[in-house]
């Protein structure tokens, strides 16, 4: 047990207060000074912990445009947040969250393009990227066998023509993604948890 005789003896944030003597006798009725050790953490600021290094793209849609709608994707990506503020105290400012008309084809691959440049984002830094949604397949029109290829569907998917948007090829996400990890490493985890539609 350490010796606390002496106030030099206490590691801060601890702090010596003597105890009541008269309160407190020994075995011979005489008045015996104590003392009692109390944390005092009042000379630290509440962000004395370094703040966690994960950054996080959150993509859900449940109002598409032109594809039926989903109840379950927004909810998704909201409970993520929400387990990555509350549990892993990730900041806010380091999560971005696209939802519905904020998540179209050209907002989730510039949000991608987002991750690359991020400055605060340092080599070797986990990044998450979740996608709740529909997916697809689509003609991968490099395969002369006419394969299709995996496809995420943003919220301004569209096939009519004139106005076609197209859905994102696993063959993109994989491109941009590549680029991230080569400036910022390959501590990337994708997580897209589809629903699958035919386009």
């Amino acid at each position: 047990m350490p010796n606390f005789d002496s106030a030099e003896c206490v590691p801060s944030p601890a702090v010596l207060v003597p105890q009541n003597p008269s309160r407190h006798l020994d075995t011979r009725g005489q008045r015996n000074v104590g003392w009692i050790v109390r944390l005092d953490f009042s000379g630290l600021t509440k962000d004395f912990r370094p703040k966690p290094r994960l950054f996080a793209l959150l993509i859900g849609i449940n109002d598409y445009g032109h594809v039926r709608p989903l109840r379950g994707a927004v909810p998704d990506i909201l409970s993520v947040r929400t387990y990555l503020e509350g549990y892993l105290k990730v900041p806010r400012d380091q999560i971005q969250i696209l939802t519905d008309q904020s998540a179209s084809r050209c907002a989730i691959i510039d949000a991608f393009k987002g991750l690359q440049d991020d400055e605060r984002i340092k080599e070797g830094d986990p990044i998450l990227i979740y996608f709740a949604g529909h997916g697809s397949e689509i003609p991968d029109p490099e395969d002369k066998f006419e394969k299709k290829m995996q496809a995420i569907v943003p919220q301004d998917y569209c096939e009519r023509p004139g106005n076609e948007i197209l859905a994102i090829p696993d063959r993109t996400i994989g491109a941009l993604i590549a680029k991230i990890a080569n400036k910022k490493g390959d501590n990337i985890v994708r997580h897209f948890p589809l629903t699958q539609f035919d386009a």
